[in-house]
């Protein structure tokens, strides 16, 4: 990358966004984060998820995108701004769902448009095949809230963390099966 008087370069999640941006002059915060899953991480990198989420002792089963995600609702506190990012489907899935949801909706995020998973290949010589997800969240609940999915486009009146219009229920990990059942 060419280096610019305008463009803040340095590792994103250690960066006070706010030297970047002041929040009261922020409309929107969009991006693509990295898609680095749990196992992939670098040492670096397990570093800065743990700063990121210093209250969510489960976060570190989250894929390293989730982060963006977290600084973002810490950023738009006290303000009527909005975030969407693109990232891996693995957020809204799983035992990934209820870390990062739960945690989001605990802050006042509410999703209020969100793209459900499509598959994104890349034009590069190795092509990626990354199934992906948009989500558009904000501080502020939206009266329209738009699900995407397949080229349709369809109101909604709540979006949960699974992607879905439905309430906020969530799935939790059992750590063995139940044998009473």
């Amino acid at each position: 990358l060419k280096s610019y008087t305008n463009i803040q370069e340095g590792n994103a999640l250690r960066i006070d966004w706010e030297t970047v941006v002041p929040k009261e002059k922020l409309n929107y915060i969009m991006g693509n984060p990295p898609f680095v899953g749990l196992s992939l991480r670098t040492e670096s990198q397990q570093e800065d998820m743990a700063n990121v989420f210093k209250d969510n002792d489960r976060a570190g089963r989250l894929d390293y995108v989730a982060a963006w995600y977290k600084k973002a609702a810490n950023l738009l506190e006290g303000t009527y701004a909005e975030a969407a990012f693109v990232s891996t489907n693995s957020i809204v899935q799983g035992e990934q769902a209820p870390i990062l949801w739960e945690d989001l909706f605990g802050q006042s995020i509410v999703i209020n448009f969100a793209y459900r998973t499509f598959v994104w290949s890349s034009e590069a010589s190795q092509k990626a095949h990354v199934h992906c997800v948009i989500i558009g969240f904000a501080k502020h609940d939206k009266s329209e809230k738009y699900l995407f999915e397949n080229g349709t486009k369809r109101q909604v009146q709540h979006i949960n963390g699974y992607l879905v219009e439905a309430n906020d229920v969530f799935i939790q990990l059992r750590g063995k099966a139940n044998p009473n059942v």
